[in-house]
């Protein structure tokens, strides 16, 4: 791989990828649910399952896809896939 390539490696939009959907779990786990409730795109969604499930079921919900993601772009990214 050289520098003029290095953007185009899959690995590295793996690598990227798994660094952001990390970081985008781990907020959602950990900012306050008000802005969360407070989003303009699907509040009624959010409510809804806010609602039926309650905050931390709601965190969880909307974490845990971001987080399984995150580690199968890390694992192709850093894994022996990769």
């Amino acid at each position: 791989m050289t520098d003029e390539d290095s953007h185009d490696d899959p690995i590295v939009v793996y690598r990227a990828s798994a660094i952001l959907l990390a970081v985008f779990a781990l907020a959602l786990l950990v900012m306050p649910f008000d802005w969360i409730l407070g989003g303009v795109k699907s509040p009624g969604l959010v409510l809804a399952v806010a609602r039926d499930v309650g905050e931390l079921g709601s965190r969880l919900i909307f974490a845990l896809p971001c987080g399984l993601l995150a580690a199968w772009a890390a694992r192709k990214g850093w894994g022996r896939d990769g």
